[in-house]
């Protein structure tokens, strides 16, 4: 649903089904009032007897990917992917690992992922996004829900670092309409943040909160995808694992790895 018919909406709902929302998104607050600000960017100014906070400067970083290069490839010049038995890519590594950057500028490219909608599954474009890919890539068809898929992360990662930065980051409308985003239009964050005050919105991001936190493995993979570790299993071994085989094999190797790194810390020190 787009977030302004969601807007509309909101306005006809039934009071008592708001109140009833509104209490709901106080408990869950209350849970979360003390992760409101991203702790690490935030100093309290006690020793100057301040009751405010204190911005820390962010350290100048090299910008958002652009791959200009990429978007200029020409059709003749498309690169080959190969894939796994389930549409996975897994190389080569280098080009692997370009698709994936490549497909996070088009998530976060407004012109083709716009952010005015609910959830990714509302948002527009999608074979004209499968198409453009294939301009600058050679992929098999069935690559293309692992594409849609690797989309859909990126896209809802930078709404998350989006309202992270400027809406939690700021109280008021009026402070988080002086800090807008510079990748995102201004009708469009407007937008956002009309969608980001609904107490409909705040439960549902009270709620993500609360399941992320009770995560206890996230990705404990590394930098290599799994498919890619999946693949080296088999050129391996010989034979295919099951999923769960496979992620036990992947805790062991990392194990093994960090045992050898404090090893190799405490003979350093020995020595010395």
């Amino acid at each position: 649903m787009a977030m302004d018919d969601f807007l509309v909406t909101q306005n006809q709902m039934d009071p008592v089904e708001v109140q009833q929302i509104e209490k709901d998104v106080q408990q869950l607050e209350q849970v979360r009032q003390h992760s409101k600000r991203p702790l690490s960017t935030i100093v309290p100014l006690e020793s100057r007897g301040e009751s405010i906070f204190a911005q820390v400067p962010n350290k100048k970083g090299r910008g958002p990917t652009n791959l200009f290069d990429v978007h200029a490839r020409k059709w003749e010049d498309r690169v080959t992917i190969y894939c796994n038995d389930k549409g996975q890519p897994i190389g080569p590594e280098k080009a692997r690992k370009e698709l994936t950057r490549f497909l996070g500028t088009i998530a976060h490219d407004y012109n083709w992922a716009p952010l005015t909608y609910t959830n990714w599954k509302k948002v527009p474009n999608k074979e004209k996004i499968w198409e453009f890919v294939n301009t600058k890539y050679i992929l098999h068809v069935e690559a293309k829900d692992w594409v849609m898929e690797t989309l859909d992360q990126s896209w809802r990662g930078f709404k998350c670092r989006l309202k992270r930065d400027h809406y939690y980051m700021y109280d008021t409308y009026e402070e988080r309409l002086k800090h807008p985003p510079e990748r995102v239009p201004e009708a469009h964050y407007k937008t956002l943040l009309a969608y980001s005050g609904t107490t409909i919105a705040k439960k549902t991001s009270l709620q993500n909160f609360e399941n992320r936190r009770e995560q206890d493995n996230i990705h404990t993979n590394g930098l290599i995808s799994f498919s890619m570790k999946h693949e080296q299993l088999l050129q391996k071994d010989g034979v295919a694992h099951q999923k769960e085989e496979c992620l036990k094999r992947i805790d062991d190797e990392r194990r093994e790895e960090l045992m050898i790194g404090l090893m190799m810390i405490h003979n350093r020190r020995y020595k010395q």
